[in-house]
């Protein structure tokens, strides 16, 4: 298991390695330049910035607070009851 804090202390090629091998993509939103892509990771959220313009990934930014999720709450799909 992997939690919050123990992602934050991996340097970024870790953090990419366990965003690939764990990640499970919940949503995406677009903005003028960028792509956001958003993962869920054992109860945290990853968010993928990427430059379309520049084809390459500008970063990553780690989360546990759902208030944050606000930019995508409108694209997430919950499976019907």
């Amino acid at each position: 298991m992997t939690t919050l804090y123990q992602y934050k202390t991996l340097d970024e090629p870790d953090q990419y390695n366990v965003l690939w091998s764990k990640g499970v993509f919940i949503a995406h939103r677009i903005s003028a330049s960028y792509n956001f892509l958003l993962y869920d990771i054992e109860g945290f959220y990853v968010e993928v910035k990427y430059n379309r313009e520049h084809n390459k990934i500008q970063g990553i930014r780690s989360f546990s607070s759902v208030e944050q999720l606000e930019h995508y709450l409108s694209k997430i799909k919950l499976p019907e009851m």
